[in-house]
This record gives structure tokens, C-alpha cells and sequence, in this order.
């Protein structure tokens, strides 16, 4: 999950839906590919510059083309980070964005409109519904229940209480997708990753001839870690590439990167507490539930991950909601569960296991997202996944955009190169499934975007990728705020 573009006109309505849309990403910094490998990534001598690798999800990820102000809305997932770009170019996207934002409200209201009459389900708004027949009011210290009684493997049976509010042993499902070697009508293991440090659970240094790189990349990698001896830190092969990407293959740059990331993440603590378990992450996993919508689950043609991502309607007003300093907290603690997904997956197969395929559902997107008190606070979440977790995501691909969205990414997908074209997809309904399939097995693929997976008899596959949510309980608000107050 974030669009790093903090010199965009705040005020322009394209701006702020391309931030909403953004901030629904947990914070998962999409990548460089080389050229040697697709999907590459975007370089223009022309214009003298190179769209930055280490850019962001989320809440995303995509080089933004501020000309386009609706597009903007779907294209503001990966573009968190434009590394070497002018002054020039950054004031004439502004100037760009703040025009055609107000250009194209009058035509972004009435599909926006459309897409906000869907009403919130009657009765409790704190209640998810898959949830209703086992729900138990949480506190913000969750009382353990016997009735829970999971299965050795620690999978949750339905009818049981929550089991990642029910306690610390277990963590929210969209974590633990990748444990599915094939698709199941059951959720996997909600079992805790092992407790291991950045350290301990990187990838061995006998995997760097697995690495899908170049040559001269490999060589770059090598360089890297001689420089950074005196820096504490992981080098291991893939934290080095990552680095090396987010940077174009400047060793110098990448090492810069590096040791502030490094300094950043030991000062903060939060990650390496994450990992321990020595922080107490109640209020995390109560969270879970809320935002981020997203979720781990099967893989693409690459065998590499698939991340899916459902827009839900009351995304911003959870940031608005939620106080800044828990954000920040809950961004690293979001992306830390990823990071030990990947490794988790990495060690089985024997691997490395560095990059994702991203899905994005914009099918909920509409004038509910534009909310500018949630913007200081993305922007905070925004600055922490760019600077300090880079390269994790290879492919976006957004389905069920309006079809203004589709219609203005045809016109404007000419001015990039075939290996970025790929690198990027949009599609409207109609062409969901065909396009998902080009990059996903069908059995991978909800339901509810045409596949044949399910889960729990939820086309959808919730609660591994939860659903839409009401507005956060009140308790779990003041409990938020008693702990990070403002």
C-alpha cells in the first residue's frame, strides 16, 4: 500500500482520489524489473527521467500520469517514488494535475455517485458478516475464550470465536494465504510466523545464484554489501537487490538508502518487535479486520505471490479516524507480516521469494474516498513504506476500474513502452477475468471476479481477503486514542 507524489496540489480533486485509492494498500513498494526480464521498468531518456522502482503501493504503485486526472485514481498505486526527476517536470505535473482535476469533476461525479448508493448492511456495523453467528464484543485487551478449540494445525472452524482476537497465538487470515499450496474450501493455518529477526529469516546466502537477475546486477549486489560492513542490517542476497533496484543500479545511492533505512528501522524498534513478539500487537490485530483490505493468496504463472487488494467504501475515514502515530505504527506492522509471509513461503520452497503479482478491486470506488482529513495521515504512512521498504511488488493489475478509468488508460497507455504496457493493467468488467487470466491460474481467481475459487463458501474468499466493513467501533477508537493520544 501510497502515492508518493507530496507535490501534487493537494486541493486537486484528482490528487486526493489518487491518494484514497493508495492509501488502501498496506504500504507494499512495487519494483524495478531489468530489462532483461519482464515486466521492465520505465525509462525515458527524452525526458530524463527513470520512474523510481522502490515506489509504493497502496493502503500502493504506478507511475502517475498527472495529465490524466482520472487515471490517476487507478495509476496512483505505484508512484510513491520518482527518483532523478526535475523540478521542471515535478511543476508541470502539478500544474497538470490541479487543471484536469478540475476539468474532469464534473465528469468523475456521476459514475462516483453511481458506485456510493450501495448501503451498509443492516444491524451491528462492527460485526463483519461472515462473523455474526461467533461474534463476542472485543476489548482492547481481547478475554480468551474456551470456545475456540482449533484443530492441531490451528486452523479456525466457523462457529468459533475469532482466533487472532483471541489471544497471541494467532494472526489475521490474509496473512497466511501463501500456506495454501492449493486452492481450499478451508482457511490454511493462522499459526504465528516463527519468531525470527530481519536477520535470522532472510533469505542464505547459497540463494543468490537463484535470484532472477542480471549478471551485472549480481556483481552490483556484491559491490553493496562490501560497502555496507559497518552498517547493521541483513545483507543478504535479496534485501541487497531490492536495494540495488530501488536505486537503478547506483551501488552509491543504494548504499545511502540503505544505511538510513537501516538506522530508521533499529530506532523505531517496531519491525524487529513485530517479528519477536516482544510488542503487544492487540490493537494490531483488531485493526486487521478493518484495514488494510488486503490478502496473500495462490500465485501467478511465475510462481511468485499473488497480493489482492479490495477498495472498501470506508477506507478514508479509517485513516481519518485513527491517530497518526498508530498509523505509522500499524504500516510497519502490516508490512512485517508480509515480509515474514514471503520468507515463510521462501524457506518451503527453497527459494527466494521477492516479488508479488498485486490485484486491485476499484469496484467500490466513489466520492466517499475524497477526505482530505485522512491526507496528513497517508502522507505519514506514505513517507515511511518509501524510504525504508523497497521493491516487493512486479505487477499491478486493476479490475472492475469504472470504465472512464479504462477508457482513459487506452488513450494514454500509448505513451509508454510495450514492457511498462505489460507491466500494468487495467480492466473494466467486462474484461476482468480475461485479463486476471492472462497472469493468474483460474482456480487462483475469486469467484467474484469470475475464477472458481472459494472459501468458506464466500465467493470472495472471506475472511482471508476481508470484505467491506462498517465505520470502526467506538471502543476500538478510544482505545486507539487512550494508547497513541494526540
Amino acid at each position: 500500500m501510497g502515492l508518493g507524489s507530496r507535490w501534487m496540489k493537494h486541493h486537486s480533486l484528482s490528487a486526493v482520489v489518487s491518494i484514497m485509492i493508495s492509501m488502501s494498500m498496506a504500504g507494499v513498494a512495487t519494483t524495478h524489473i531489468p530489462q532483461t526480464l519482464p515486466p521492465v521498468g520505465i525509462e525515458s531518456e527524452s525526458a530524463g527521467l527513470v520512474a523510481s522502482p522502490d515506489t509504493r503501493f497502496g493502503e500502493t504503485a504506478l507511475v502517475t500520469i498527472v495529465s490524466a486526472a482520472l487515471l490517476l485514481t487507478v495509476i496512483g498505486f505505484s508512484c510513491t517514488q520518482w527518483s532523478g526527476r526535475s523540478d521542471t517536470l515535478k511543476q508541470g505535473l502539478s500544474m497538470s494535475s490541479e487543471v484536469c482535476g478540475q476539468s474532469l469533476a464534473s465528469q468523475m461525479a456521476p459514475t462516483l455517485q453511481k458506485k456510493t448508493k450501495r448501503q451498509v448492511p443492516e444491524g451491528r456495523n462492527d460485526v463483519p458478516s461472515w462473523l455474526a453467528c461467533c461474534w463476542r464484543p472485543p476489548k482492547h485487551h481481547v478475554e480468551k475464550s474456551t470456545d475456540f478449540k482449533p484443530s492441531p494445525a490451528g486452523v479456525w472452524m466457523p462457529g468459533s470465536q475469532i482466533p487472532w482476537l483471541n489471544g497471541e497465538k494467532y494472526i489475521h487470515p490474509k496473512y497466511c494465504g501463501l500456506r495454501l499450496q492449493e486452492p481450499s474450501e478451508r482457511l490454511p493455518s493462522l499459526d504465528r510466523f516463527p519468531f525470527l529477526s530481519f536477520e535470522d529469516s532472510a533469505a542464505p546466502d547459497a540463494w543468490e545464484p537463484l535470484l532472477r537477475c542480471s549478471d551485472s546486477e549480481r556483481d552490483g549486489c556484491r559491490e553493496l554489501r562490501a560497502r555496507l560492513t559497518d552498517i547493521p542490517g541483513s545483507k543478504d542476497p535479496v534485501t541487497m537487490l531490492r536495494f540495488l533496484r530501488a536505486r537503478q543500479g547506483r551501488v552509491d545511492a543504494a548504499a545511502d538508502m540503505y544505511a538510513s533505512a537501516m538506522h530508521w528501522r533499529a530506532a523505531k524498534g517496531w519491525e524487529r518487535g513485530f517479528r519477536l513478539n516482544t510488542m503487544d500487537d492487540t490493537l494490531h490485530r483488531q485493526m486487521d479486520e478493518y484495514l488494510p483490505s488486503i490478502a496473500l493468496m495462490g500465485r501467478d504463472h511465475d510462481g511468485d505471490p499473488v497480493y489482492w487488494n479490495r477498495l472498501c467504501p470506508h477506507t478514508m475515514d479509517y485513516f481519518a479516524k485513527v491517530p497518526s502515530a498508530f498509523l505509522a505504527e500499524h504500516e510497519v506492522y502490516v508490512i512485517t507480516r508480509l515480509l515474514q509471509a514471503l520468507e515463510e513461503q521462501g524457506r518451503k520452497e527453497g527459494r527466494p521469494v521477492m516479488y508479488m503479482t498485486a490485484v486491485v478491486d476499484l469496484s467500490a470506488l466513489g466520492l466517499k474516498h475524497i477526505n482530505r482529513k485522512a491526507l496528513p495521515k497517508w502522507s505519514i504512512t506514505a513517507r515511511i513504506l518509501e524510504d525504508n521498504f523497497p521493491e516487493m511488488v512486479k505487477r499491478v493489475i486493476v479490475v472492475r476500474a469504472p470504465p472512464l478509468v479504462s477508457t482513459v488508460w487506452r488513450v494514454v497507455s500509448k505513451v509508454f513502452d510495450e514492457g511498462t504496457r505489460n507491466k500494468f493493467q487495467i480492466a473494466d468488467q467486462s474484461q476482468c477475468l480475461e485479463t486476471l487470466e492472462q497472469f493468474i491460474n483460474k482456480r487462483w481467481i475469486p469467484e467474484a471476479l469470475g475464477g472458481t475459487n472459494h472459501l468458506e463458501g464466500n465467493p470472495y474468499c472471506e475472511p482471508l481477503i476481508p470484505g467491506p466493513k462498517g465505520p470502526l467501533p467506538t471502543r476500538l477508537v478510544e482505545a486507539l486514542y487512550k494508547v497513541y493520544p494526540e
